[in-house]
C-alpha cells in the first residue's frame, strides 16, 4: 500500500489498476481472469476502497470490441471505477469515439474524500500513425482550471505514460515533449502525486518535488507478445493508495 502524506481520514483510500490488456480474441483468458480476480478482491476489502482508478491500456489493440469486453467485465463491480485512455485503447479505431461511447470522457475530474483527482489523456496521435505522450494546449488550460478550482485542496493527477527525467530531458514517449511545462504547473499547485502505468513496473521518483508513482500491470508477465517473452517479469497486481 502506498501512503501519501495527507491528513484526509484514516479510512480513506483508493485502488489503482492499470495495463489490463484485454484482447479481442476470447481464447486469451488470463487478462480477463486477472481483472475479475482483482475486482472481486477489492470489493471484499474491509474497509472498502473509495474508488478504483483504471489508468489506461484496458485493451490491447484498441478496438471497440476490446473496450466492450472491458465494460462488460466491470459492469457488475459495486465500487466506482474511473478510467482514462492510453495508446492501446485508442490506436485500433479511427478516432476516440469508441472510447467515449463505451467507457466515457477522455479526461475528467473526480472529487473523493476531499481530494481532487484529475484524469488526463496524454496519448496524442502522430502523423506517422504512431503516438507520443504530450499534454495539448487545450488540455493544459483545462488542467489549470481544475487546479485553480481545487483552491488549495489536495490534488492527484492520473495519466498513463509516466514522465521520467533523464539527463535533462524526458525519456520514452515523453521525449522532446512538454513534460517540463506540465511539472511546472503541478509543482506550483503542490500536487500530491502523479499516478501512472505503461511500463509494467512498480517505481517511484520525484520531478520538481512532485512524486511520480508508477504501478505494475494487472496483466503481469502474461502480456508477452513482444520478444523477449520475459520482458515484463512481474506478477499481476494492483496498488492501494492510503491517505
Amino acid at each position: 500500500m502506498e501512503t501519501l502524506g495527507m491528513d484526509i481520514g484514516k479510512d480513506f483510500y483508493f485502488a489503482q489498476i492499470t495495463d489490463i490488456h484485454i484482447r479481442e480474441n476470447a481464447a486469451f483468458e488470463s487478462e480477463r481472469d486477472n481483472l475479475t480476480w482483482a475486482l472481486g478482491e477489492l470489493e471484499n476489502l474491509e474497509p472498502r476502497p473509495a474508488m478504483i482508478l483504471a489508468t489506461g491500456d484496458l485493451g490491447c489493440r484498441g478496438t471497440a470490441a476490446e473496450l466492450a469486453a472491458y465494460r462488460e467485465l466491470v459492469s457488475g463491480c459495486s465500487l466506482p471505477i474511473h478510467a482514462l485512455p492510453a495508446n492501446h485503447d485508442l490506436w485500433g479505431e479511427a478516432d476516440e469515439s469508441a472510447w467515449t461511447g463505451q467507457i466515457g470522457p477522455t479526461h475528467q475530474k473526480i472529487i473523493a474524500g476531499g481530494v481532487h483527482f484529475i484524469l488526463i489523456n496524454e496519448t496524442q496521435r502522430t502523423e506517422s500513425g504512431g503516438w507520443k505522450a504530450q499534454i495539448t494546449p487545450q488540455q493544459m488550460a483545462w488542467m489549470k482550471r481544475q487546479l485553480r478550482e481545487a483552491d488549495g485542496a489536495p490534488a492527484v493527477v492520473a495519466m498513463h505514460a509516466p514522465p521520467l527525467p533523464m539527463e535533462g530531458n524526458f525519456v520514452e514517449r515523453w521525449q522532446d515533449s512538454n513534460a517540463d511545462e506540465l511539472f511546472d504547473l503541478l509543482s506550483a499547485h503542490a500536487v500530491k502525486a502523479v499516478i501512472s502505468g505503461h511500463w509494467h513496473r512498480n517505481l517511484r521518483w520525484q520531478v520538481k518535488g512532485v512524486p511520480v508513482i508508477n504501478t505494475g500491470a494487472l496483466c503481469g508477465w502474461q502480456y508477452n507478445e513482444v520478444p523477449p517473452y520475459t520482458m515484463f517479469p512481474v506478477r499481476p497486481g494492483y496498488r492501494l493508495f492510503h491517505f
